[in-house]
């Protein structure tokens, strides 16, 4: 979420060679500059545009999770006690966006840190101390999002292992694919293994007793303790009930403590199954960003990446789907549905993010372009935007749909909300250099406040 730079002529964005100065010259070969956020002129507007897609792909994914108690997103049936329209929503976003879109903004974020540690190299300045800034200030955004409005945060896992990228990013492109094919490798296995947990889980929650009803005379935190000390724990169905009683009704105290337990509880899967799948994406892009892919080189990758897409990735996603229903019975479908989601997620994202580029480059002048690039620009702005539009939308403070809304309400919901980020984002840039959260963080992680406004006269 990174907001990486548009080189608009398409040549390769290199670092002033570094020419060693003679004996008999005091002069350093380059005064250092400033290190500081690229300029307008510098950006890619295919990847400002490949970030805005990449907001509503997830966003067509998490707004599950936004209407949703825990207990009833996790069920694989599709849903067809709510007619057609969301059984095609279902499918849609089960298909094309699941576990497709957080790899490719994954893989954009390694394409910002690569080029934050290109710029550094240029400007002669250190690299290591602004981005444990720019990571310090993501993990500070991700646990406000976590506390104040979502449980699915990705932010903090980002400034995790974004820790990782301030070494990897000094690493040749070769070295940074190997480790890419090798975290993918892991994450593909962690994730299949995972899927045998499905069936596991649902033969032991089939031989326990139903719970007994909350006691009403119980607070709110006593009927928690229960219900997190049975054995079914986040499954036990009691949940349910407290999480819509949480979060449609309030108060803001106990939709807090529902988040925390809802965020901690998903940590294990976060942590071996999803990590390796971010860690392969963060050094791709940044291989990907070295070896100026995005410059127009390696040209025959992109067809690469389309044929691979449309070839391997696609049927995966298909035959994934096809497995879902069963994956709660059947070990091998529970298996199945997570490999192919696991691999061809990583994969899906490169074809997506190829086809982008190709049409942004076709027609660098197109009002699409130009109308999506500002809300890429400010990525971070965007993601908790739609957070915060779509909890108002849920939750007690606002409209109280939670658990209210069906498959197709909520696709809806998503175009209008992402639209009305679309449509601030354009004017905001109007007048604004940076997105409103992109300035506080850039201000963080060059440690100098950044200017806002735009001057008067032409850009």
């Amino acid at each position: 979420m990174t907001t990486p730079p548009e080189s608009p002529t398409r040549e390769p964005i290199t670092p002033p060679p570094i020419i060693a100065p003679s004996r008999a010259s005091s002069q350093p070969p380059f005064a250092p500059r400033p290190v500081g956020p690229v300029g307008e002129a510098d950006r890619l507007k295919s990847l400002d545009v490949t970030r805005a897609v990449a907001l509503l792909g997830i966003f067509f994914v998490n707004a599950a999770f936004f209407g949703l108690p825990f207990g009833e997103m996790v069920n694989p049936d599709p849903p067809t006690h709510e007619g057609t329209p969301s059984v095609i929503a279902h499918a849609f976003t089960h298909i094309f966006c699941a576990g497709k879109f957080y790899p490719l903004f994954s893989l954009l974020f390694g394409v910002g840190l690569a080029m934050m540690f290109r710029s550094a190299l240029s400007a002669g300045r250190s690299f290591g101390w602004p981005a444990a800034r720019r990571l310090l200030a993501l993990a500070c955004f991700g646990v406000l999002h976590i506390v104040l409005l979502w449980p699915g945060d990705i932010l903090l896992t980002y400034a995790f292992i974004g820790v990782l990228m301030v070494w990897l990013a000094r690493l040749t492109p070769k070295l940074l694919m190997i480790l890419s094919a090798v975290a993918l490798l892991i994450g593909v296995t962690l994730s299949s293994l995972f899927g045998l947990l499905g069936p596991m889980m649902e033969s032991q929650l089939a031989n326990l007793a139903p719970p007994p009803p909350l006691d009403p005379a119980y607070t709110f935190y006593q009927q928690l303790l229960e219900v997190m000390g049975s054995q079914m724990n986040v499954y036990d169905p009691r949940m349910i009930d407290l999480e819509i009683s949480a979060l449609r009704d309030g108060p803001f105290a106990h939709a807090m403590v529902i988040r925390i337990v809802l965020y901690l509880s998903s940590l294990v899967f976060v942590a071996l199954a999803m990590a390796p799948q971010v860690i392969a994406c963060f050094c791709f892009g940044a291989a990907l960003l070295k070896i100026g892919y995005f410059n127009a080189q390696h040209l025959w990758l992109r067809t690469v990446f389309i044929v691979v897409g449309l070839v391997i990735a696609l049927p995966l996603n298909v035959l994934g789907y096809a497995l879902t229903p069963d994956s709660s019975t059947s070990y091998l479908a529970g298996a199945g549905a997570m490999f192919c989601m696991a691999l061809g997620g990583p994969l899906t994202s490169l074809m997506y993010l190829t086809l982008i580029m190709i049409a942004v480059e076709k027609v660098p002048s197109s009002r699409v372009a130009g109308v999506l690039a500002p809300l890429g620009r400010m990525g971070l702005t965007g993601y908790i935007g739609e957070s915060l539009l779509m909890c108002f939308v849920m939750q007690h403070w606002g409209l109280r749909l939670f658990a209210q809304t069906t498959w197709a309400e909520r696709f809806v919901l998503v175009l209008v909300v992402w639209a009305t980020l679309v449509l601030f984002a354009n004017l905001w840039f109007r007048h604004f250099r940076f997105g409103p959260l992109e300035w506080l963080w850039r201000s963080v992680t060059y440690w100098r406040w950044q200017p806002m406004s735009k001057a008067p006269g032409p850009a």
